[in-house]
Parts: structure tokens; sequence; C-alpha cells
């Protein structure tokens, strides 16, 4: 970090300061460079203004940048500075081929990194100035670095702390090219000082992320910036104080808001602290609350207000910002009741009485249904392991059609945690091709949730993944997409899913892991494709599972009853029973795995994934039929399962076969032991108990035994 004075004078700045007298003080204007960290190679990532080609769809970007107080003292910026222009440095000559909106917005925080992986661009705007706007912005060549300065309409106070500096741009009115070409910018690395995304319409540009633009890295980068400031004189003794405003006046527990202060006078010398009473008239000091704008939250209504001090002390206006009371207790969802203050007449109704926190468990007991609604929920400010929400079904239905692709479930836990849903039936009532199904969906970050003796009800026939049983995933438009899912320790047990595309799903991404989740005793009856899939997990027990088909008359080419795919570490596949999966179709060719594991690779010393006493029998349908099929997954422990290679299988031909353990693609760390294979399948197939296709894996295989029938023919132990 260092200064780098652009312009050793600007100009003279005559103010009055009243202190008993007025007197003229001339100031003189500065422009530095925040140029913390280590350079990069310019380019167009991380903004301020976003353009990679001439010819890109990406017309519109959002940017937010944050500078500390330690980068701003660096410089010279301290307290009561006025800010009056900021600039980036562009290092080519790529030029706007028509007027664009460019937007700049500041506020003083008390922020110290941007750690979220995201943000939104709300949240982050919170409490900000506009101090530059132009709507017909244009940005000229640059042959060399160049600094290309924007003047604030609103000049900017400095009252201390970071300062929060968010960019917005849209080009979308100028067709064809946009730019003549890539706008490079000058960066460096710098940890945790930025948020983005570029997008192809400002609507879209909601949520902004601080690893990617949404189409290229900006992970740890931000631009240099040029600040043209001057410096604040003495501040005024007595001060004059200026004015508290709150982002909300009411708000829930827990749930963060933003005070700032703004207004009265200032300048060097000036220091102001935030109170807190819970009356007006006991006032306590909010410790490290000492710039003009931080957010905060509260378990209960509260006033505030900033004492100013230069000399003397006097205190702002205090503004109040309420929250209700936290509830708790055991009470009924009926909608054949009269509403009351123990009874709901709907689960929208019940959940917007807990929505703002509770303080103890909160039961809710279902009567009549069924009801037709749609359930999303957010975090309950309050819940915990000892403060639960359950809503007990009692056998009742809730039901719903979804035509909303970003809403696609009955209930949506999206970020809550310590919700308990019992003995529920679920009916998915989507049956056309713009209508959308998910039973349970779980994501960004929904974590101790338990979904236990439900029933959900999918659609039979369709073969669209529109339809899905519980959902875990990173997306909000699929039950296999990937993301940051984060979804924690949640318990999905004793549960029958009938339908869809898939039963069962467990979805976080080739990084980021959910960990210990429990899917247990549940019966997936029906599926098209997957009884259950996981992708990206850490300590998952699949256990005690009943997974068939008895009825499905459609199904995929290949189909699974449990499948994992990519990251997976120290899961545990356990005493699942799976059969039958063409008890709609005996005819069918197609082909059926009964566990998967494809490209999983766990690690050795107690982490490897266990695949231990589950039993694949009842192989109904003509097509290819494996018992265990592992493709590429290093360290999988395959032990104590019974596999049961049967059926009639009269149609199958020669060139289909029938495998009990299927090893393809090299791997190493294989363990097979004490399995019991038995291959009584009719038919063509050529059959195996043990086959092995890839010389080159580490494989252990022991103590199995191996059964052939005399009646099965082209039988083998093993290949």
């Amino acid at each position: 970090m260092k200064k780098m004075y652009m312009s050793a004078f600007i100009g003279k700045i005559s103010f009055l300061l009243f202190c008993g007298l007025s007197f003229l003080i001339s100031v003189t204007a500065q422009t530095v460079v925040i140029n913390t960290g280590t350079p990069g190679t310019p380019a167009h990532n991380a903004g301020p203004i976003y353009r990679s080609l001439n010819t890109s769809a990406y017309d519109a970007s959002r940017y937010a940048y944050l500078y500390t107080q330690d980068e701003l003292a660096a410089v010279g910026i301290t307290p009561g500075a006025i800010i009056s222009q900021l600039g980036w440095a562009k290092n080519n000559n790529a030029v706007t081929n028509g007027p664009a909106i460019f937007r700049i917005y500041m506020k003083n925080s008390t922020a110290t990194t941007f750690g979220l992986a995201t943000e939104t661009w709300a949240n982050l705007n919170t409490g900000a100035t506009l101090v530059y706007e132009n709507l017909a912005q244009n940005i000229p060549a640059t042959t060399a670095p160049t600094f290309i300065p924007f003047t604030l309409n609103n000049p900017f106070t400095y009252t201390g702390g970071s300062i929060e500096i968010s960019t917005e741009w849209d080009i979308n009115a100028v067709s064809g090219n946009a730019t003549s070409g890539t706008f490079e910018w000058l960066w460096n690395t710098v940890p945790d000082r930025i948020y983005g995304t570029g997008q192809t319409v400002l609507a879209n540009a909601g949520t902004l992320s601080s690893t990617s633009n949404s189409i290229s890295d900006i992970d740890n980068r931000r631009p240099l910036l040029q600040i043209t400031f001057t410096p604040g004189g003495p501040c005024t003794n007595p001060p004059v104080p200026g004015t508290v405003t709150s982002s909300t006046a009411n708000t829930c527990i827990t749930v963060p808001f933003t005070l700032t202060y703004s207004g009265g006078t200032n300048g060097t010398g000036q220091t102001i602290q935030w109170q807190s009473s819970p009356d007006g008239v006991t006032w306590t000091d909010i410790p490290g609350a000492t710039s003009a704008s931080f957010s905060l939250s509260q378990t209960a209504s509260t006033q505030y207000r900033v004492l100013v001090t230069c000399g003397v002390a006097v205190t702002s206006n205090a503004v109040t910002v309420n929250s209700p009371v936290a509830v708790s207790g055991t009470f009924t969802i009926d909608r054949l009741a009269a509403p009351s203050a123990t009874n709901f007449q709907s689960f929208n109704a019940a959940y917007d009485f807990i929505r703002c926190g509770i303080s103890d468990d909160v039961i809710f007991n279902v009567l009549n249904g069924p009801y037709n609604e749609q359930l999303i929920m957010s975090e309950v400010p309050g819940a915990a392991l000892d403060k639960t929400v359950t809503f007990n079904g009692n056998g009742q239905a809730i039901e719903f059609i979804s035509t909303n692709t970003n809403e696609r479930a009955v209930i949506k836990l999206d970020g809550a945690d310590f919700i308990h849903f019992n003995n529920l039936v679920v009916n998915s009532l989507g049956t056309a091709t713009t209508d959308y199904g998910f039973g349970f969906h779980l994501m960004n970050d929904a974590n101790n949730n338990s979904i236990v003796g439900c029933t959900v009800n999918l659609n039979l026939t369709s073969t669209s993944s529109n339809f899905a049983g519980i959902v875990v995933s990173g997306s909000a438009t699929s039950s296999t997409g990937t993301g940051s899912t984060l979804s924690d320790d949640n318990v999905i047990a004793n549960n029958t899913i009938n339908g869809g595309y898939l039963g069962i799903s467990l979805v976080g991404s080739a990084t980021e892991a959910n960990r210990n989740n429990v899917i247990t005793g549940n019966t997936v009856n029906d599926f098209h494709i997957y009884g259950i899939y996981v992708y990206g997990s850490f300590g998952s027990i699949v256990d005690a599972n009943i997974i068939q088909r008895p009825a499905r008359t459609i199904s995929a080419t290949t189909s699974y009853g449990i499948y994992f795919t990519n990251l997976s570490i120290s899961a545990e596949v356990t005493r699942n029973r799976i059969s039958n999966p063409f008890g709609g179709d005996n005819s069918s060719t197609n082909a059926f795995h009964g566990i998967m594991f494809t490209g999983v690779d766990a690690m050795a010393g107690g982490l490897e994934n266990r695949i231990v006493n589950n039993i694949v029998y009842n192989l109904t349908g003509n097509g290819d039929v494996v018992g265990i099929n592992n493709t590429s997954s290093d360290n999988l422990l395959i032990y104590h399962n019974t596999l049961s290679i049967d059926g009639d299988a009269p149609t199958s031909g020669s060139t289909d076969f029938s495998r009990g353990i299927y090893q393809t693609t090299s791997a190493f760390g294989i363990d097979i032991k004490n399995n019991i294979i038995s291959i009584t399948r009719g038919g063509a197939s050529v059959k195996h108990g043990l086959y092995f296709n890839t010389a080159a894996s580490t494989i252990t295989s022991n103590f199995n035994n191996i059964y052939i029938s005399p009646t099965s023919t082209d039988a083998h132990v093993g290949f």
C-alpha cells in the first residue's frame, strides 16, 4: 500500500467554520490511489464495469468493493474527509458505442471483510448513498493505463471505519455491439474485498458472488481506486448533531438491519458513539459502534441514537426499531375451525406466526386436510437444537401444483433450520410439462431438519426431472443441481415416496459437501431413473431403505437403485433392499444397476466409502443387470452384501450382461469381501459373479461365496 499523489494541487476551498466567530481556512484537495495487494494482469473480470468482448451479451453488471480504515489512513484519508471524485484505471482503447447508465454508491461501514460466498445487492446497498449517476455514460479509449475520473454529483463525507463502494452498469439501450472491445482494468489480489456479477440485464443482478461474476473468476481481485478528497478541518465545538435513520422500523429478532447517521457538523477530532436503550431513559454504549453506519440485530424492541463529541458531547435524535415477542407452545392447523390464538387455518398462517422468532419449542398439529398451498420457509429466528418447530401431520395432506420453475416444491426449506415434519401426506399434483413438483426441497444451508413418516405422491408416468420426492440440492431448479447447498445433519426417515424422476437426492458440489445426513427406513417406489441420488457428501448414511418399482411402466434406458457420483467421503450404504426394477413392464430391455458408485474417490485410513450388508434381488426385466457397479471410485469397501442375479429374462440376448459385482476403469483401494452372489437368471445374457474390467485397478477380493445355478447358461464365477 502506498500514496500516489496524482495532482499535487487542485485548488483552494474556503469554508466557514462557526465556533463563537467566523474565519476562513484554505484546504488543499489531494488525489491518491489505493493499490493494496499484488498486481495482476489487466483484465475485465473484476470491474468496475464488466465488458469481456465487443460481442458480449452481458450488458449489465454490479460490483461492490470494501476499503478498510487502515487502507484509507495509509493514503491520508481520515474521518471528516470529503471525497469528491473516484477513478478506475483502464488499460486499453475499447470504447462504448453508445450511452450507458452508470451509478456509484458509497457508505461508511464497520465491515472489515466481504467474507460471504454471496450477498444480495439490496443488503450491500442498505444505508448507501447514491453519489454518482450518469444516464448517458460513455467510456473513453485509454491507450495506456489511465484513471477514468468520475466527479461525484454528491460529495461523500467519510466518518470513520471502512468505506463500501458499489457500481452499477447497464448498456442494454445500445443495439448491436455495445462496446468496441474488452474493458481491461488494473487490479490487485486482495483477500475478501469484492462481490460482483455480470448479467445480460440488470434485473438478473440481484445476487453478487465473492468468487465469480457469473462468467469468470473474480476471487480476491479488486481494481485499483483513485480518490480525490479534501481533508477535514477541525471539528465544531459544540457539534451540531445529524440525523439517525434505520433501514427498517420493524424487524424479526436476530435478523440484521442497518442504522445510519448523516448530516450535522464534522471534522478532525469529532467522534461518534452509537447507544441503545430499551425504554428511552437508560442508554448504553454499543461496543465498537463508532462509524456512521453499521449493521446489527436485536432480540427485543430497542431505541437507538448517536452521541457526537467534539469538546462536549451532544445526542442525536432517537429511532425505535420494533421486534415482536418470540413465541412458543402447541397449536393446531385446522382449516375448518375459526382462527384464534391457538389455531391457524393454513400452513402459511402458522408460519407467519413464527416467522419473527421462537423462544421455545413450537408444535403444530394438523387437522382436517387437505390444504392446497405451497409452504416456503426461511430461517426462523431463535430456532436451535433445544427450540424447534414441529409439524405433526397426523396423516393429513398438503398439496400444490407449481408452475414457477424457481419454486418447485410443495414444502421448501430455504435456509431454515430445526424444522421437523412428521406423518404428513404431500401431494404434488402437477402432470403437464409446464408443471413442477418436488415434495420437499432443502437448500441454502438448511440444517438439522427432519422429514419422518411422511408420504410423498408424485406423477407415476412422467419422465421429466420436474418431479422429485425429497430433494436436497444446490439449485432452485434441479433435483440434481450442484452448488453451495451446505445442508448438514438432516434426517430423512421412514417416508414413502411414490413416483417422480427420482425418490431422494442429496446434492452438494465437487468442493463443498453436505455433511452427516441420514437417509434411513424409506420406501422409494416407481421412480424413473434414481431411487436415491448422492453427489458431494461427507459422512452420509443411506441405511435400511426399500427401493423398488413394482408398477412403473416407463423407465429410463438405464436406472439405478442407489447412485453416488463425484465427491463423497465416509459414506455408509448399509442394509438396503433393492428389487423389482421392472415390475410394471417385465418385458423391458432397459438396464438396471442396484448400487452404483461412479467417480467417487474417498480417502483411506477410516474415511473409505462402505457398501455393507445390502440385498439386491428379484431383478425383473430382460436388459442388463448389475448388483453393485463401481466405476473409477477409489477406497471403496464392499462387504457382506447379498446379490441375487435372478429373474426369468426370457428375451435377453447374448450381447446382454448380468453381473454381481462389476469394477471398471482404474481405481485403487477396492476391498471386496464376504459377499454372497447367486446367479440363477434365465435368458441368454453373459453372466458373471465378479467382473473386473480394468487390470490396472488395485482390488482385494476374498471370502466371497458365488453360486451358479445349473440351469443358468453362459454363467461364470469371474472375469
